[in-house]
């Protein structure tokens, strides 16, 4: 796993200045600062230290943190504001905690933390954000003691999930309740917050009250609808598989075991990857080091002994590059909302490997789901056809020499990685 560390800088040169020293750049792979159109010297200070530093299009700070994580490439990314608030000794541990967690929160209000009251002697702020983290535990049962905090880190694939969308202060806010609502796991660990450091507060604190009871109302009314069309479909087809996994392989053994044999053929030797996998179906005919990966958690609780699965998003997986000598996609990619799933094998794959797909033929589709909604065939969950043209174009985009050849209604794709692509990837 990778880390990206994100830096928020506006006119606070001298509060960067403080914290500078004490960031750990040892603990992360890449560091950027966002800067909001500073003229006080910390662009150029910055650019002295080697920082990369990008110059927002869009003011904000959750304007900021949406471009910082699109220009940046980390696994895991941690947000970092440069007034001498947060406290940048905290980032190993965030790291740390992100190992097990989706969210990792530096809170001020956990046992041992403290927030800095210096300017807000009547602490209206500071109950202003236990009372809204109190609704946030109330209303989608985050358990958490800090909602609001900036001093943060978020894997990626969470990020991409939660569709982050303000961008203002309440950016941070808005990360918590959606990761809540996803059932995603947030994890906390105490801070003690400094005081800020010269530069200035641009939200007041009777702005930020309103702003984030609005973007509590907003979140009560919306629901889930934040989600991605890809991401709702993912989680379709995930509840789907998990519904039918009782019946799944004893419905559908023989006659695809078959089909893979006469189409795959033997793979004596070969490190394997199946990606959606299933229960292990296609790798338990195989030999040697075998991995499955698979959205459905209850199909691989039966799956095949043998293998090693994770569970987890087959665009997305959590093994190094060229890892694997054979990939396996099979009758998955109609599932998907994209294609990228074919980037990914090319990722996984070393420099002689294979990638072996099928999918249903587009021109079966209206049969397919007909057999399926009359119990004739297996019902498998939401669809995506794909033509044979959008599958071999997107595997000769990937790098893949592509071979094809069909069994109605399933067709076949054989890849092989270009050697002369090697150096683009």
């Amino acid at each position: 796993m990778k880390t990206s560390l994100i830096l928020f800088t506006r006119n606070e040169i001298e509060g960067l200045k403080s914290i500078f020293p004490k960031i750990p750049f040892d603990s992360v792979d890449e560091t950027i600062a966002v800067d909001g159109h500073s003229t006080d010297g910390t662009v150029e200070f910055l650019q002295e230290k080697g920082i990369k530093v990008l110059s927002q299009t869009k003011m904000g700070r959750g304007n900021a943190a949406i471009e910082g994580v699109q220009n940046t490439a980390g696994d895991l990314i941690i947000l970092l504001s440069s007034d001498g608030n947060e406290n940048p000794g905290d980032i190993p541990e965030l790291i740390k905690r992100l190992e097990e967690a989706d969210v990792a929160v530096a809170s001020r209000f956990m046992k041992s933390g403290s927030s800095d009251d210096s300017d807000d002697p009547l602490r209206i702020r500071k109950f202003g954000n236990k009372l809204v983290t109190l609704l946030v535990n109330i209303f989608w049962h985050a358990n958490v003691t800090d909602s609001t905090n900036g001093l943060r880190g978020i894997r990626r694939e969470a990020w991409n999930k939660l569709g982050i969308d303000s961008p203002y202060h309440e950016t941070e806010f808005q990360m918590t309740i959606r990761a809540a609502k996803l059932g995603m796991r947030i994890a906390e660990i105490p801070t003690q917050e400094g005081q800020r450091v010269g530069g200035t507060r641009y939200a007041s604190t009777r702005k930020m009250a309103g702003t984030f009871l609005k973007s509590l109302i907003r979140e009560l009314m919306i629901g889930k609808r934040f989600q991605s069309s890809d991401t709702a479909m993912k989680r379709d087809v995930r509840t789907h598989f998990n519904q039918i996994s009782g019946f799944y392989e004893k419905r559908k053994r023989d006659f695809y075991l078959q089909m893979l044999r006469d189409s795959i053929g033997p793979q004596d030797g070969k490190r394997v990857i199946d990606l959606g996998c299933g229960s292990g179906l296609a790798l338990s005919w195989l030999e040697g080091e075998r991995v499955g990966i698979d959205f459905s958690q209850d199909l691989l609780k039966n799956a095949h002994e043998g293998p090693n699965y994770l569970v987890g998003d087959i665009e997305n997986v959590p093994i190094r590059n060229a890892t694997f000598d054979l990939a396996l996609c099979l009758d998955v990619a109609e599932h998907l909302p994209s294609l990228n799933v074919i980037d990914e094998a090319y990722r996984l794959l070393t420099p002689n490997g294979e990638l072996h797909l099928s999918t249903a033929d587009r021109k079966y589709g209206v049969i397919l789901e007909l057999l399926e909604k009359f119990g004739i065939k297996l019902p498998e969950g939401p669809h995506n056809w794909r033509t044979s043209k959008e599958v071999t174009a997107k595997m000769t985009q990937a790098g893949f020499t592509c071979q094809q050849w069909a069994h109605p209604p399933i067709r076949f794709y054989r890849g092989s990685k270009q050697q002369n692509r090697q150096g683009l990837r």
